[in-house]
């Protein structure tokens, strides 16, 4: 694929002094990209095989109440390790690419591994999603994904709005309406720059969408292996706000702006294949909805409680589900009615999905993405069919909702035997532990 790398490439690149910088990632609790920037010679004389670094590099501090790893040092390859605990980042070669929104630098993901025994650490996000995947594959299916994600783009960087003593930066293109394609030069400038660089590093980006609503925009990538779906979301955000910065503007992932607004989402599609048969596709059902995909589906429905912190993680990106905006609050499938978390998508061909509407802007996508693969066998191993479809249109109130606070959305979490049996009680355990830990900083932080 164009943009991507190989170590025989990189080295020409670096020896030409086309690439002099790269970008060793790994994606955290939070789904960003951290890491080290390396020179690139350094790089190809040694870390290309491993680096050595602290296990804080996989959970953020919370504001008040540092690192939100659980204390006391346990099995190096569970869930509740100790936060500054050494570590080594293993770049997986597969994912190396250029960076082609920087000057002079590739990049590289990395898997987090003990220092000691190179034991995988599994309550990191790309090692939980490559243990979903590979129980997917032990049942024979291939896990494929794509995600839609929604972002804003403001008139001014958040830099620029502190330095100028302004509430919020502005959206741009407050006087756009439907789907039109003479966006302001500003707007399209950040898209436009996105959509070629993010191709120029390797990413099977499918376009741009403009909305009605000031500076909303979705960017739209095509379907590819789960774990590279996943990592694409990831370079997609860290891209976007580094070309942000570059042309003086700001973007934005926050779930919801502010209550006048619709809210962001990340909108993520799915299917299981057996090498070339889409194992979703029934050409002779409703819908071509395979009896598995309506299993799947049946998984993802009985599981949404369960999984709404992996999808809406943040207390504030709950505010996305209140105000009447077409928020995916509901437990049911259709075709048309906005309120519904699950849609067929591309029905009636040989590529029809699921997607689930319930994520949030700010998801990560490792994380969101593996507690759907775990959902979803859980109901293809019981066999549990998702249903009818809610019919009704918009707002009909079909169906119960999913839990409408973090506070709720973490309970559901740790009592969750399903989640518990797929992913292990660490790895649940430290995000209960995690998702406690947000939501005690603004308790405290909230007067009364």
């Amino acid at each position: 694929m164009n943009g991507m790398l190989s170590l025989e490439s990189l080295t020409a690149l670096v020896d030409a002094g086309e690439i002099d910088t790269v970008l060793a990632a790994v994606v955290d609790a939070d789904g960003n990209l951290v890491g080290h920037r390396l020179h690139g010679r350094h790089f190809l004389d040694s870390a290309y095989r491993e680096i050595r670094c602290s296990l804080r590099i996989l959970t953020p501090d919370v504001p008040g109440n540092g690192s939100a790893h659980p204390g006391g040092t346990v099995d190096p390859a569970g869930g509740g390790a100790d936060a500054g605990r050494p570590c080594t980042l293993r770049p997986d070669l597969a994912t190396l690419r250029r960076a082609a929104w920087l000057p002079s630098s590739a990049l590289v993901l990395c898997d987090v591994l003990d220092q000691q025994g190179h034991a995988p650490i599994h309550h990191s996000p790309r090692q939980m999603l490559i243990h979903q995947i590979a129980r997917a594959a032990n049942l024979g299916y291939e896990v494929r994904a794509s995600t839609e994600l929604q972002y804003r783009v403001f008139q001014n960087s958040y830099e620029s709005t502190q330095q100028s003593g302004c509430i919020d930066p502005i959206p741009l293109g407050s006087h756009l309406s439907g789907f039109e394609l003479h966006a302001p030069l500003a707007r399209e400038r950040l898209s436009g720059r996105l959509r070629r660089d993010l191709s120029a590093s390797g990413l099977p980006v499918a376009g741009t969408i403009v909305s009605n609503e000031p500076g909303w925009e979705r960017l739209i990538l095509q379907h590819a292996g789960g774990l590279a779906a996943a990592g694409h979301h990831g370079i997609a955000t860290l891209a976007a706000r580094d070309i942000g910065e570059q042309l003086g503007t700001g973007v934005g992932f926050r779930a919801k702006r502010d209550p006048l607004n619709i809210g962001s989402s990340s909108r993520i599609q799915m299917s299981l294949w057996s090498g070339q048969d889409p194992l979703f596709f029934d050409d002779t059902a409703d819908l071509s909805m395979s009896t598995i995909m309506r299993c799947f589906m049946g998984g993802l429905i009985k599981g949404l409680d369960e999984i709404t912190y992996f999808l809406v993680p943040d207390v504030g990106s709950y505010e996305r589900f209140h105000g009447g905006f077409r928020a995916p609050t509901r437990k049911v499938w259709s075709l048309a009615d906005p309120t519904a978390a699950l849609r067929p998508f591309a029905n009636g061909t040989r590529s029809v999905q699921v997607e689930c509407r319930l994520a949030s802007a700010d998801a990560n996508p490792y994380l969101a993405i593996a507690a759907m693969i775990a959902a979803g066998l859980d109901g293809v191993s019981q066999r549990l069919d998702c249903g009818p479809q809610a019919l009704g249109g918009a707002y009909a109130g079909h169906g119960a909702r999913v839990p409408a606070s973090l506070r709720e959305a973490t309970f559901a979490l740790g009592g969750s035997a399903m989640l518990r049996k797929a992913m292990g009680d660490a790895v649940i355990d430290h995000y209960v532990h995690f998702a406690e830990q947000k939501q005690a900083a603004v308790d405290r932080a909230t007067p009364g």
